[in-house]
């Protein structure tokens, strides 16, 4: 069984061929129908077409499901991902890096982690 490997394969190259034909042709038959005036359409015996409102309703509707839908999926990995405040892992998780430093010590600290035990006896100690 041969392993999936981002490298061309003769199909992968004809698939992305004919979509690349399909979206370039679809492209032009889109703006010859939202650019070209209704009467030129009609002398050619193009006479059954979508209204020109459409040609820009259609594509902002899909921007704006795009942008809403991706407004939505963002908060819902935020609140699926995000642990309680009763948790824990509020304070520390496995990527916490606590590192016990000298607050008088000369030069700039180790970047890590700070315990809310520090950080509350810094902010409300006298």
């Amino acid at each position: 069984m041969s392993e999936a490997a981002p490298a061309p394969s003769s199909g992968r190259c004809v698939y992305g061929y004919a979509l690349c034909l399909i979206s370039i042709t679809s492209l032009i038959i889109y703006l010859i129908w939202a650019f070209v005036p209704s009467h030129y359409l009609n002398q050619i015996g193009l006479t059954y077409l979508p209204s020109k409102y459409w040609a820009l309703a259609i594509p902002t509707l899909i921007c704006f499901l795009i942008f809403m839908f991706a407004i939505i999926i963002y908060h819902a990995i935020i609140f699926m991902f995000t642990p309680s405040l009763a948790s824990v892992n509020t304070l520390t998780d496995s990527y916490s890096k606590n590192v016990k430093f000298n607050i008088n010590r000369v030069g700039i600290p180790q970047i890590s982690d700070l315990t809310i035990d520090f950080v509350c006896e810094k902010l409300y100690s006298k």
